[in-house]
């Protein structure tokens, strides 16, 4: 049957597909036609759908690789994802609407320009803020699950194979085409989860599965050459939850009653081996699991870091010392820091936790809207793996847990136009689509 696709922005293009969509067809996103299998078109069906697929393409791009004029395409990317509210309000409003939490931030450092050390700087950081929320309300709402992961895991695969060709080993730790090992480890790990999902769901073009498999073991290889021990922690936790997932989890639904009976094996399970590690063997679980990532007790000197983060907001604990207010060249406790890091010149540093970060700028406000975004981020991937448990709305909530752990000891949640904050953003504003586009008439009720 010839269709005419009745989407917003779109053009009318002809194309052959069934009077009735097959769930294969249809993804997360609720629109037909996205990349749901190996017959769907990678950038859509329509002009729109090719047009958001290109501007994911480019922002992870410019937000992956290092190159040149990247805030010119970062406000142009701005502009178009703001246009798109007019384009399309029906869809993105009310996805705004329910993003709240991403715009408590923007707000308080707007607002902490009355008392900021440069007003121009700290309102400059709530725009940049605010558009942080703008781009992952666009992506998350305009495109599927499954073109997220697809234009994630295609740049990072070059930026793997990019980092191959040029590894920069220095002293046994490579930095590939970044500037830091840790920088590489994370895009790493991004590299490997996104060829996980690929390779599992099953759903993807199978040109794409099979460049898939070689992105994974690339990623493992790079990992281990960045000898970042938290990364390759992280990487062995989304192994096993991927295979489980897929090989137990999934396969589990076709028999009554075995996905409850599995869940209370689980916590029986933990719950044993908490009481046993805890109770019997008086094992400090602190310790060990930094003897097992090889840090240190003060974690490479953050704990000196958040100490000083903490006696700041307490000092300042409603209003901080407003954004952008104190990793600043004039300022001497930033310089002392810095002096106590042995770097020699001032350069760019932060608190190395998402939370003291935010709190130092903009108070006790600041930390609790972080807890906050972090909170809403987790339950809202949670929420939507519990009402469609499948291998993507798995990716997102794995990813989303890692950086909600990683924020802890990083600043993503505090970073404005991050990559890891930015799709932890996604995962919270994605939606599963109506159950009875679920359920094919032929098939029945699809896992």
């Amino acid at each position: 049957m010839v269709l005419c696709p009745m989407q917003p922005a779109s053009f009318c293009g002809f194309v052959i597909v069934r009077s009735t969509p097959s769930p294969a067809q249809i993804e997360p996103s609720g629109r037909p036609g996205s990349l749901g299998n190996g017959r769907a078109v990678f950038m859509g069906k329509s002009l729109s759908e090719a047009m958001d697929m290109a501007a994911l393409l480019i922002w992870v791009t410019i937000s992956t690789i290092p190159l040149p004029a990247v805030s010119v395409f970062n406000y142009m990317l701005a502009g178009f994802f703001l246009s798109g509210f007019g384009r399309d309000p029906r869809q993105l409003l009310p996805a705004a609407a329910r993003s709240w939490p991403v715009f408590l931030l923007p707000l308080l450092a707007i607002l902490s320009s009355l008392w900021a050390p440069s007003a121009a700087d700290a309102i400059r950081r709530g725009v940049l803020l605010a558009l942080t929320g703008v781009f992952a309300i666009y992506l998350g709402s305009r495109l599927s699950g499954r073109q997220i992961i697809s234009g994630y895991f295609l740049v990072e695969l070059v930026a793997g194979l990019l980092s191959i060709a040029a590894p920069n080993v220095e002293g046994g730790v490579a930095r590939g085409i970044f500037d830091q090992k840790n920088v590489l480890a994370i895009h790493m790990f991004f590299l490997y989860v996104t060829s996980l999902a690929i390779i599992l769901d099953g759903r993807f073009y199978l040109p794409l599965r099979l460049a898939a498999l070689a992105g994974a073991p690339i990623a493992v290889v790079l990992i281990i050459l960045s000898q970042s021990a938290t990364t390759l922690g992280f990487l062995g936790v989304a192994s096993l939850a991927f295979v489980l997932h897929a090989l137990i989890w999934t396969p589990a639904s076709r028999i009554r009653h075995l996905r409850t009976a599995l869940s209370l094996v689980i916590v029986v399970l933990v719950s044993l081996a908490l009481f046993a590690a805890l109770g019997i063997l008086q094992i400090n679980v602190y310790e060990e699991v930094l003897n097992l990532l090889g840090k240190d007790s003060t974690l490479t000197g953050r704990t000196y870091l958040w100490d000083q983060a903490r006696r700041l907001m307490a000092e300042n604990p409603l209003t901080g010392l407003g954004a952008n207010g104190f990793w600043r060249p004039e300022t001497g406790q930033a310089n002392s820091i810095l002096t106590y890091f042995s770097y020699e010149r001032y350069t760019g540093f932060s608190f190395h936790n998402s939370y003291l970060e935010n709190g130092v700028q903009m108070g006790y406000p600041g930390m609790f809207a972080t807890i906050l975004l972090a909170a809403w981020g987790l339950l809202s991937a949670l929420r939507n793996w519990v009402l469609s448990q499948t291998i993507i709305n798995a990716f997102f909530l794995v990813v989303t847990t890692l950086v909600v752990i990683r924020s802890n000891t990083e600043v993503d949640l505090a970073g404005e136009l991050g990559i890891t904050n930015i799709l932890l953003m996604i995962g919270a504003v994605r939606r599963n689509p109506p159950a009875a586009a679920q359920t094919h008439p032929s098939k029945g009720k699809q896992p």
